[in-house]
């Protein structure tokens, strides 16, 4: 066994008991065992109940790597908190569409599927394709037989005009959507029944976000079949009052909650017009959602940053804890090794950080090891308002 995993054993046993292990490794080439033998020790933490302290050595102090730092303010920007909604983003969505009078044959993908670029989305007839198929492949026998005569022998006239006759068919197939390869497969296709049916495919990795035709349908040229959403990056769109001036630079890092979570995004668009039935002005985030945890339709709390700033009260959430009222507290250390838990409000939250009140700056606060000092403080049953 490692001396990483002993030091863990050792702090474990520690914490449930109050004990430390004195241990002798009894190793072989084909065994790694540890012989744990536990001793009592004075390594119990003291509990005052009745001013609330919690007394540790310094020995304890070590072993669970109780850090103290002193309260300080720190300039935070000041933000407008605002409702908003996630929205797919526009910039990075598609509308599949076909491109001439079609039928639809086949479904290959549903409302909800996540697909990669080039996947078949829906197979569809057009006889308006099936014609210019016919025309290429008697423009290509052409193209072919006087290719191989040559422009002497063909004559310069007709070499020149077969081969623009063909180059203008194949282009005008290629204007439905097929690759080459789709095309050859076409002209070597003998059955003459499926001669026109082509598939849509998807033009980036996304999620259908809508599909609502139905095989067999009839659909002209540019009607909507399939709106195709890539939700890596989503879009949250916030509305503004327009006595709130926003003036931070695109590219600022704005804080969101959605539902449970809490994500941070990208400052894109401020809207120069107010929305006239609103009279807000729209404020769009860009946001990372590789995890697809985001889906449009959901409420957000959007803090809106603005470019002023004020001193405030920062502290790192690892010195968080609540107290038994379910209150927010910190341990602040009195002395060496004597520290009592706080009450404290939490103002805002930030990245790694909260802004509080309830406290003053300079103030001793331990900011690693508050879980031992909480296990400390429940066992004691303190109650830090004596009620």
């Amino acid at each position: 066994m490692n001396e990483k995993k002993i030091q863990s054993v050792l702090l474990s046993l520690f914490l449930m008991g109050g004990c430390t292990a004195v241990y002798a490794g009894a190793a072989d080439e084909h065994s790694d065992t540890l012989e744990l033998s536990l001793v009592e020790t004075e390594g119990h933490a003291d509990v005052e109940t009745e001013d609330g302290a919690i007394h540790i050595s310094p020995r304890q102090r070590e072993m669970i790597g109780l850090k103290v730092e002193r309260v300080s303010l720190k300039d935070v920007a000041q933000t407008l908190r605002v409702p908003g909604e996630v929205t797919f983003n526009a910039y990075r969505s598609s509308v599949i569409s076909p491109r001439s009078d079609v039928r639809v044959v086949k479904r290959h993908v549903m409302l909800g599927d996540h697909v990669k670029e080039g996947t078949p989305l829906v197979t569809l007839f057009s006889k308006e394709l099936a014609e210019r198929l016919s025309e290429l492949r008697v423009a290509e026998k052409e193209w072919e037989l006087v290719n191989k005569m040559g422009r002497k022998l063909a004559g310069k006239q007709r070499f020149v005009a077969t081969k623009s006759a063909f180059l203008q068919a194949k282009a005008q197939v290629k204007s439905f959507g097929l690759s080459e390869v789709e095309i050859q497969q076409q002209l070597n296709n003998s059955h003459s029944e499926s001669l026109g049916e082509f598939a849509l495919r998807a033009p980036h990795d996304g999620v259908v976000q809508r599909d609502d035709f139905l095989v067999g349908q009839q659909l002209a040229a540019g009607d909507q079949l399939i709106v195709l959403v890539d939700e890596q990056e989503i879009w949250v769109e916030a509305q503004v009052s327009p006595n709130h001036p926003i003036n931070s630079p695109v590219g600022t890092a704005v804080q969101l909650q959605i539902g449970n979570g809490e994500y941070t995004g990208s400052l894109q668009q401020v809207a120069h017009t107010i929305d006239e039935m609103t009279r807000t002005r729209m404020v769009r985030i860009t946001v990372d959602n590789r995890k697809h945890a985001l889906h449009p339709g959901q409420f957000a709390q959007v803090d809106v940053p603005t470019q002023e700033s004020k001193p405030q009260l920062v502290i790192p959430e690892s010195a968080f804890t609540r107290t038994p009222d379910g209150d927010w507290g910190v341990f602040v250390e009195q002395a060496p090794g004597e520290y009592k838990l706080q009450e404290v409000e939490v103002i805002r939250d930030l990245r790694g950080q909260r802004i509080v009140d309830g406290i003053k700056a300079g103030t001793p606060v331990v900011v690693a090891g508050t879980f031992f000092l909480s296990s400390e403080q429940a066992k004691s049953g303190f109650d830090i308002h004596n009620h």
